[in-house]
């Protein structure tokens, strides 16, 4: 086995230096380690054209100031925007971005396309196959229709007091007079007991500041 650049005797990687004297440690792609460096990491050329948007691609490794104008490659010969749009998949961009809105039968574009690269009249495309405008109301229509609607308020009807029977009996008087005095000495005696507690906490702390 040797190298497929300078043709230099290889030596799998697990195979230690010493059973193998005179070669190198092969590396992925059938290349040694000097060769590996020079040469690029994937198997197949990148592509230098997203063929969603037609914008200029670069290297994820290689940055904007180096390369100004373009955009960074996701994969499958796309940008980052076009890439999550098609997810991958060649006929995914055919099943959902058609060539006119389903609704309105106005002509779509690629969010991230050059509009000059398309009819004056082309709209941007808002998803499943329609344009940003009927995209928009479809998803407020969606919405409206998933929003529980709030129950209707019943009002309970006004019912007014019944008046208190008045009270003749003159027992059932005295014993509400005397309920009523017993509940104002209660009043009293607590009030009083408030009154000493108070004064006793006071002339504790007189005492203590002295």
């Amino acid at each position: 086995m040797e190298c497929i650049d300078c043709h230099r005797p290889l030596r799998h990687r697990k195979t230690p230096a010493a059973d193998a004297p005179g070669t190198l440690r092969a590396y992925p792609g059938g290349r040694c380690p000097n060769c590996y460096k020079d040469a690029p990491r994937l198997g197949k050329q990148k592509a230098t054209e997203c063929k969603g948007c037609h914008r200029p691609l670069r290297p994820t490794s290689v940055t904007l100031l180096e390369r100004p104008g373009t955009v960074v490659h996701r994969g499958n010969s796309m940008c980052m925007a076009c890439w999550r749009d098609d997810k991958g998949l060649t006929t995914y961009r055919r099943e959902t971005r058609p060539e006119a809105c389903k609704e309105c039968d106005t002509p779509l574009r690629p969010n991230h396309a050059d509009p000059a690269a398309y009819a004056p009249d082309a709209r941007r495309h808002g998803g499943k196959g329609l344009c940003y405008v009927c995209y928009n109301a479809d998803r407020d229509r969606t919405r409206e229709r998933r929003t529980p609607k709030p129950a209707p308020v019943q009002v309970a009807p006004v019912v007014a007091p019944e008046p208190e029977p008045e009270i003749t009996d003159p027992a059932l008087l005295r014993l509400m007079s005397e309920r009523q005095e017993r509940i104002r000495r209660q009043q009293q005696v607590q009030r009083v007991r408030v009154a000493q507690e108070a004064a006793r906490r006071r002339f504790i702390q007189s005492r203590q500041a002295a």
